[in-house]
């Protein structure tokens, strides 16, 4: 007897730029139903071998092109394309199209988000991402050896 496995919780990758497909090949391989969109079908060259998952040519900004599409089976849909605006209007018409989907999207330039603020879209800014984490960090390594002088964080600078 052969037992199939079906893949769960469906998600959308839109923008297959190095972000995107990185994503689309985590989520795939943690068993995820992954399709991927962009614009540009050369940008599908950059997932690995072993995606499996569906890729499609889309203009994230085409109403027409976006009504297609059944997200209404997805999960959450990422929207990361490599320009801002393109981001912020598409998660804006998704908003739109299926009010309850689960919609992340990546900008770049965090004066952008105010365009978001009334809705439910997600915001991952990855220069926040990286301030937090370097943050955390610091505060983590004063807590466990107290204040370190200036020339531990950076070799060979001057106090």
């Amino acid at each position: 007897m052969f037992h199939i496995h079906k893949k769960t919780q469906g998600v959308f990758v839109i923008g297959c730029s190095r972000l995107g497909s990185l994503l689309a090949d985590t989520l795939y391989a943690q068993g995820r139903c992954v399709t991927v969109l962009d614009h540009d079908e050369e940008a599908f060259r950059k997932l690995s071998f072993s995606y499996g998952g569906m890729k499609q040519r889309l203009e994230a900004t085409d109403l027409e092109e976006l009504k297609q599409l059944d997200f209404r089976q997805a999960d959450k849909v990422f929207v990361v394309t490599e320009d801002d605006c393109t981001n912020v209007l598409c998660a804006l018409l998704l908003n739109t199209l299926y009010p309850s989907l689960h919609i992340l999207v990546r900008l770049r330039d965090m004066s952008r988000q105010a365009v978001l603020e009334d809705t439910q879209i997600e915001v991952i800014c990855p220069d926040l991402l990286c301030l937090q984490q370097c943050s955390s960090l610091i505060t983590n390594h004063d807590r466990q050896s107290g204040f370190q002088r200036k020339e531990r964080f950076f070799p060979g600078s001057r106090a």
